[in-house]
């Protein structure tokens, strides 16, 4: 059998941080954002990312890339 990883299955977000780039894959949509907050729905809540010139540098369906100086990054429950 595969020995594929579970976020695959269960739609858990999964992020990476290298440097000033963070990769969040398996999001449902973008919230607010502006170059101090973005946030983005995930499928069990929210994850804030707080910091200073944040942008969306890349866009996919399955995956959003933020750059920018990070100064926070947290998750809200969702109901």
């Amino acid at each position: 059998m595969f020995d594929l990883p579970k976020d695959v299955f269960n739609k858990s977000p999964r992020i990476e941080l290298i440097d000033n780039l963070l990769q969040i894959n398996n999001y449902i949509s973008l919230g607010n954002f502006d170059e101090e907050e973005l946030r983005i729905n995930l499928y069990k809540g929210k994850v804030v990312i707080k910091g200073s010139n944040l942008r969306i540098k890349y866009i996919y369906k399955d995956a959003i890339f933020v750059e920018g100086t990070f100064a926070a990054l947290y998750f809200e429950k969702g109901d």
